[in-house]
């Protein structure tokens, strides 16, 4: 497995949502990474 291309897909994800807008604080952006974290994993474990 390459992991290059592993993380360059998950760091474009994170661009993906914190480029919809500005955070009221940082609870929040990490809640929404942890989100996006939660679907990337969901969509991992089912192409396996």
């Amino acid at each position: 497995m390459c992991t290059t291309n592993t993380v360059e897909s998950i760091h474009s994800s994170f661009q993906k949502v914190t480029k919809q807008g500005a955070f009221p604080n940082e609870d929040v952006l990490r809640k929404v990474l942890y989100l996006r974290i939660k679907e990337l994993y969901r969509k991992w474990e089912e192409g396996m």
